[in-house]
């Protein structure tokens, strides 16, 4: 039986979300124990679309392999990471 991957679940949902006229987005990383290269592009995806409609993307709760990663991969520079859920919400009730 095939499973749909759950990146492809997060990118299909945030596009319908897209398509009802939303264009910030939170997202939560705490479960999430390892990022491959197709996730990595979706995030990076989602964050370009967000921007693209004068929105933004906070993601928050990285494991520290995760966290590594997106340092790694320089993500960091352009992708608003936080720590706990309150600090990402509180970035996009601030614009």
């Amino acid at each position: 039986r095939f499973e749909y991957p759950k990146t492809m679940l997060l990118k299909n949902q945030a596009h319908t979300l897209f398509d009802k006229g939303y264009k910030f987005f939170v997202l939560n990383l705490a479960g999430v124990r390892f990022l491959d290269s197709f996730g990595l592009a979706v995030i990076i995806s989602l964050l370009k679309e967000c921007r693209s409609r004068q929105g933004n993307l906070n993601v928050y709760g990285m494991n520290d392999t995760v966290g590594r990663l997106i340092e790694v991969t320089r993500l960091d520079r352009v992708l608003d990471a936080w720590e706990t859920e309150n600090q990402a919400l509180h970035q996009v009730k601030a614009v």
